[in-house]
């Protein structure tokens, strides 16, 4: 049953992964279009970039608390989530 849990928590990594380099690449686009372009550009650049920054903002926390719980298992094994914890 708990090869349930490490190919849920590997197949949101792999997404969450993607997901954050998008947004990664959306910022840098938008900077460079912002900055670096000599052209007047009619886009929301600040609403694109604020909301970029909110993804990667979302995104890296997330990265914590996937690998949380594997990471501790691994220091003190409990045995999975079945297991009763006794301290």
């Amino acid at each position: 049953m708990l090869w349930i849990v490490y190919t849920a928590q590997a197949i949101f990594f792999i997404l969450n992964a993607g997901c954050l380099v998008f947004d990664c690449s959306l910022l840098y686009a938008c900077v460079k279009e912002r900055f670096f372009n000599e052209k007047k550009s009619s886009s929301p650049i600040v609403y694109i970039s604020f909301m970029a920054l909110c993804g990667i903002s979302v995104k890296l926390p997330a990265f914590a608390a996937l690998g949380a719980w594997p990471l501790a298992d691994l220091i003190i094994p409990m045995n999975g989530y079945e297991s009763e914890c006794i301290l």
